[in-house]
């Protein structure tokens, strides 16, 4: 249950993680006014996931949020980026946006790996509690 627990709020993290990212190369990236600007987002999974509707979800309320002055388009199932590139693509910036697992990060990012180390649960959830040992 615990577990459980901690990987709901480190996906939460990693959710706002991508959506505060996705938002600051948007707007930094010649930002016009008058005209909505592209936020082109890739993601390897389904359309079906279950994830994959959240991302959906997701680009909606920024639309929303923003009047419309964002444009976002979901490109999902490795049809605009492979899965390996996500990173790479958006820190060269070939696209806006990007969801990945922790392990396509890990190579330029290691904090991102940090939940694949096994733990002991009674230290996690320390952790997550704001103990350390």
């Amino acid at each position: 249950m615990v577990h459980q627990q901690i990987v709901k709020k480190m996906f939460k993290i990693k959710y706002m993680f991508a959506v505060l990212l996705g938002l600051f190369l948007a707007v930094g990236s010649g930002y016009n006014a008058d005209a909505a600007q592209l936020m082109r987002c890739s993601h390897q999974l389904p359309p079906g996931s279950h994830i994959a509707k959240v991302i959906d979800q997701w680009a909606t309320e920024i639309e929303t949020l923003t009047d419309g002055k964002l444009d976002v388009q979901i490109n999902g199932a490795n049809s605009l980026v492979l899965a390996p590139r996500n990173a790479a693509a958006v820190r060269a910036g070939e696209i806006e946006c990007a969801f990945s697992m922790n392990s396509e990060w890990a190579e330029s990012l290691p904090l991102m790996d940090v939940t694949l180390v096994a733990l002991p649960v009674d230290v996690l959830h320390l952790q997550c509690h704001g103990f350390t040992h």
